[in-house]
Parts: C-alpha cells; structure tokens; sequence
C-alpha cells in the first residue's frame, strides 16, 4: 500500500531562518512560498487535491553548537486553506552534527507524502503564475506513463526584482531556447533533477529515494538522482508556462558545511561500477576495496586530503534503509494521532 490520496505532494525543504531573502528582511520565506502556492487555481478551486510538505531544521530542535538553537519557528499554518505538513527531517547523524543532509531532507519529504505526483522546491522560492499544479498534473497525466515528467524554468530575483546581466534576466537557459524556436514545451532525452523538478512516487520508492550516501558533504546528489532515473527510463519536459523564482538569501543556518572531508565525485564513481542494479539506493554500504578506491580519488583530487574519522563513516556507518517501510511506519503512526 503507497498511501496515496492526493494528486499532488510539493515539498519545500528549508535549512534558513524565517527572514533569508536579501533585500527584503521583512518577508517571511513561508509567506513568500504559501502566498505563490496560495495563488493557484487549485488553493481556489480544488485544496483537497494537493498538500505542501515543509521540510524544516528547525522544526523541534536547533544545531548543536550554533546560535540556531535560540530560534524557534512560529508561524501560523492555519491561514491557508490547503494542506500544510510541517516536520522535521528523519533522523540522520550527519544532520544532528551540523553537516549537510539534503538527501536525507529530501527523502523525509517523500516518507511524508501522500501524492502520487512530487514537486520538488527548495526555500527561498515561489511559483509564477496561477497554474502551476495543474499544468504538473496535466502534463503527468499525458506522459507519466512514458516515465517522461515535468520540469519548472527557474530564474534569479533579488530583492524581489529580477536579477539582470548582459540586459537580460538570469534564468534557465531552456526558456530562450523555447522562445526562439517559438514552442510552449520540450521533451528532452535525459531526466533533469536540478531544481525545481517532479517526479511521481512510483519512480522515487524503485530508485528506494535520494541517496543518503552524499549526506555530510555537499554536491553531486541531484546528479546522482538525475542518473538514476535515467536508467529506469525516465525523461524531462521542459514547459515555459511552468516558472519558479529563486531568491537570493542569507546562508544554511549549519555551521559546519565548510569544513571539508570527503568529495562526492569519488562515490558516484564508485556507485556507477557497481552494474545495472546501482540505481537503486540506500540498499548497500561500501566495501572496504571500495572505500579504499574512494580515498585515492579523493587524493587525486586534493593533494592533501587525509582520511578522518567523518569519512570514514562512509564505510562504517553507510545509511540502509528501504523507503517503503519508512512510509509505512509513518503513515501508520500519523494515522493514529
């Protein structure tokens, strides 16, 4: 059983205090996502059909170590009228020591869903337009069954007006390319996963979700997934109806994404040898031969990388997990509460 029962999930996942975006300090990022999503023809006409899921760090507890631990987040959920989840990541050592966790973020989103679609966003953003869900769930319904999935045109506003270079606005590149051949849409022959993409469910628990093994260091996992679902045969659609802004904000509240130790690069080679069945996650740790070919490539890489204790629990503590049972002891619990 996949506990479905909407149409569409949207999953924001933030790591930011209430106010990031620079050059607007007094819009709350939750006002700026809900009031985009609030203005959709759906929020109107059909909630029950959708929910958003905010993923969010500081929801239940701050950052060891960081002055994040004296925020708390208070904002009103009640005023919308469409369905609001706001958790917290599932547990994750990376996350409770402060370093990166966007794979685990991410994964916490899809446990969570009830969806048969999944938007994904990151914070900071909102949707232009009042059609946006439904174009999604358009689009799924017409070519889902192809594996073939809608993909949103993002471009860059800071300070609520759009950034500009060479005289013209920063965005995605896909949307020029749609103008100038004069098309409102584009299927391309690969699957892209950065940013602002959907996917449905059913592809999300084969590839068993996000790949919790590039959690600790950041770059490379949207790639990671991109290629996985390429191997199951899954394709983008680019529609230049489909449109978000990025907003330029403040920093992650983690304090210590900087310090280096392990670089990704080498597990996505490692991952990739493995055969066809790789694309699958989350299913198989390192072996120790694998892991010793992961420290030459890293010092192939930076020439004075040396092995701590952080990466080696690429080795010794590998995340395993299967996302469906994760799904189920959720929506189990949540349906008794």
């Amino acid at each position: 059983m996949d506990y479905i029962t909407k149409k569409i999930s949207i999953i924001y996942i933030t790591a930011r205090r209430d106010f990031p975006q620079i050059g607007c300090p007094k819009l709350h990022q939750f006002d700026v996502f809900l009031d985009s999503v609030a203005r959709q023809r759906w929020a109107k006409e059909r909630p029950e059909d959708f929910e958003v899921i905010i993923v969010d760090i500081l929801k239940n507890k701050g950052i060891k170590g960081s002055e994040s631990e004296f925020l708390k987040r208070d904002y009103d959920f009640n005023k919308y009228n469409f369905k609001i989840k706001h958790i917290a990541p599932h547990d994750n050592w990376w996350l409770d020591h402060n370093y990166s966790c966007y794979c685990g973020f991410q994964n916490s989103g899809v446990i969570a869903a009830d969806g048969e679609l999944l938007i994904f966003f990151d914070d900071s953003s909102e949707i232009i337009g009042n059609n946006f869900l439904e174009i999604h769930w358009d689009w799924y319904k017409e070519k889902g069954k192809d594996r073939v999935f809608p993909h949103s045109i993002h471009e860059y506003y800071e300070g609520g007006k759009p950034l500009i270079a060479s005289n013209k606005i920063m965005r995605e590149p896909s949307y020029d390319a749609l103008i100038k051949t004069n098309k409102i849409y584009s299927v391309i022959e690969v699957f892209s996963a950065g940013g602002y993409f959907s996917l449905s469910l059913e592809v999300l628990l084969e590839l068993n979700g996000f790949n919790e093994l590039f959690d600790g260091a950041k770059g490379i996992e949207d790639g990671d997934l991109q290629y996985r679902a390429g191997r199951v045969g899954c394709r983008s659609l680019v529609d230049i109806r489909l449109r978000v802004v990025e907003n330029s904000h403040a920093p992650v509240v983690f304090h210590a994404l900087t310090e280096f130790f392990r670089d990704n690069v080498p597990i996505v080679k490692i991952t990739r040898q493995r055969g066809p069945s790789f694309f699958k996650a989350n299913r198989k740790g390192v072996t120790q031969e694998e892991y010793d070919q992961i420290l030459i490539w890293n010092k192939e890489l930076y020439p004075n990388f040396k092995e701590t204790e952080l990466c080696r629990r690429t080795l010794t503590h590998p995340p395993i997990f299967d996302l469906k049972q994760l799904r189920k002891e959720y929506h189990e619990i949540d349906r008794k509460k």
